[in-house]
This record gives C-alpha cells, sequence and structure tokens, in this order.
C-alpha cells in the first residue's frame, strides 16, 4: 500500500478529533470504526467494489468481536456500513445526510495538499497492473467527476465547513496529472528460473521507477524452453498480459524509458 496507507487513516482520524465536540458518541465512534475499516480491501472483486468488499469485511468483523468493541466503543453498526459505502466515488453523487458528508470530506482533504504528485504516483503504484494511458484517462475522469459531486454538495453547508478548499485542490490535481511525466522501468530478461537476485533487482527498481514492466523471452543460448513467470512469483505482475503491448500503449510524451539490468559481469 502506498497511497491508501495507515497514514490516510491517521489523517483522517485527525480530522474526525476536530469535530468530536459537535458529533454525539454514538456518531463519532460509528465514523472512526468506519475511517479505520474503509479501505480494508482495495481490489474490486467480479460481483463488488472494493467499498461493497470492505463494508461486509467490517460488519463480519465487528459482529464476530463484538464483546470486544461494545466493552469499549459506543457505535451503530449500520452506520459504520453506510459510512464506509459512502466513500465510493460512484455513490458521492447521490444525497448525503451531514454525517456522510463530512465522511466524504475527510477522505478527500488530502487534495488540500499541495504535493499532488506524489499522490498520484503512489496510487499507480498500487495499480501496476494498469496501462499508463489508461490511468492517466481514468484517474482524470474520476477527479472531474468527483469535482462535480463535491459542487454539488456544496450548495449545502455542513458542520460550519464547504467542500471550496477540496474543490480547488481537485483542480490542481487534475492539472499535475495532465503534465506528469512516468518513469518506466523495462526489466528483460528470460527469468529461467526468477531467483531471489532478480527480485532484489525489482525491489532495488522500485524505489527508482513508477513503474516496472517485466519483459520475458527466451535466451536463444538456452536450450531449455522458459518457464512462464507466475503473479505469485511477481506481486502484481503477470507477465501474459503484457505480450504484444509493452510499448504501443506508452506515449512517449508521458513516459520516460529505462532498461532495468543487473550488472554481473563486463557483457552486462
Amino acid at each position: 500500500r502506498y497511497y491508501h496507507d495507515i497514514k490516510h487513516i491517521e489523517e483522517m482520524l485527525r480530522q474526525l478529533t476536530y469535530k468530536r465536540h459537535e458529533l454525539d458518541t454514538k456518531t463519532y465512534w460509528s465514523m472512526a470504526l468506519a475511517i479505520i475499516f474503509h479501505d480494508v480491501v482495495l481490489e474490486n472483486s467480479t460481483h463488488n467494489t472494493a467499498e461493497k468488499l470492505s463494508e461486509q469485511y467490517a460488519r463480519e468483523h465487528l459482529t464476530e468481536h463484538s464483546s470486544f468493541y461494545t466493552k469499549y466503543y459506543d457505535f451503530d453498526l449500520d452506520l459504520v456500513s453506510s459510512l464506509i459505502l459512502t466513500t465510493s466515488p460512484e455513490k458521492y453523487s447521490e444525497y448525503r445526510t451531514n454525517v456522510e458528508k463530512l465522511m466524504i470530506y475527510f477522505d478527500l482533504h488530502r487534495f488540500c495538499n499541495k504535493n499532488q504528485k506524489s499522490y498520484h504516483l503512489q496510487i499507480l503504484h498500487e495499480n501496476q497492473k494498469t496501462p499508463i494511458d489508461s490511468f492517466v484517462n481514468k484517474r482524470g475522469s474520476i477527479l472531474k467527476e468527483v469535482k462535480q459531486s463535491c459542487e454539488k454538495m456544496n450548495k449545502i453547508s455542513f458542520f460550519n465547513l464547504t467542500f471550496d478548499e477540496i474543490i480547488s485542490g481537485i483542480d490542481n490535481s487534475v492539472t499535475v496529472l495532465e503534465n506528469l511525466t512516468f518513469k518506466i522501468g523495462v526489466y528483460p530478461g528470460s527469468f529461467h528460473p526468477l531467483h531471489k537476485g532478480h527480485k532484489d533487482i525489482i525491489n532495488q527498481a522500485e524505489k527508482v521507477f513508477d513503474k516496472i514492466i517485466i519483459v520475458q523471452a527466451q535466451n536463444p543460448e538456452k536450450e531449455e524452453p522458459i518457464k512462464l513467470i507466475t503473479e505469485y512469483e511477481v506481486i502484481n505482475a503477470k507477465s501474459d498480459e503484457y505480450i504484444g503491448n509493452i510499448f504501443k500503449s506508452l506515449d512517449t510524451d508521458k513516459c520516460e524509458l529505462s532498461m532495468i539490468r543487473g550488472l554481473r559481469n563486463s557483457s552486462d
């Protein structure tokens, strides 16, 4: 996790503490638990969004361990579920209660930060399978939709807050995204087999590049056919998804391409 991490949770909880005096106890603790659980699942499944899967996990977990949670926290499980589902961008445009709008405000408050470039790159790191052009287009569309929803919610004030600063931050974020250049590292090899040395190079390269593409090909000097890398061997990389699509989706104006190699001898 790079963007949807513990720091994001801590930032939201910090915002919540600023409003504690305006919330009743049950609402406060329900929102605190919703914040903690709202990003527990990141990937969509075939039938459900990540937010719905997070909501299901939270409900099951809080129910299973209810004796512990009810001992320390006065919360409403239905409200926790509702607030988690509220964080789905697809739901922003729906009518929202003030408490739900407050949850969205906390979730989007990162747009008030000036360093939007790092946030885009962190989200890209969580979506390494997505081609750059698809990432930029989808991310841009989501930001514009979120802005429209914020403008709609902004018509009625809530808890003495507005979305003005967030809307301005989204405009800045879109501009940064449109002018962003991505550092792409292409790591070719037969990887026959993929060993610890390869993985060490990948781990080092992840600190340098915004995206890494692993290109696996047969080495003519090796007679034995290669065994394809599985996604279990390289996290978030499934080699057959890239065959034939390695370079055609890389906009040269948006990407700086470099080759990754391990240096073992003079020929390397």
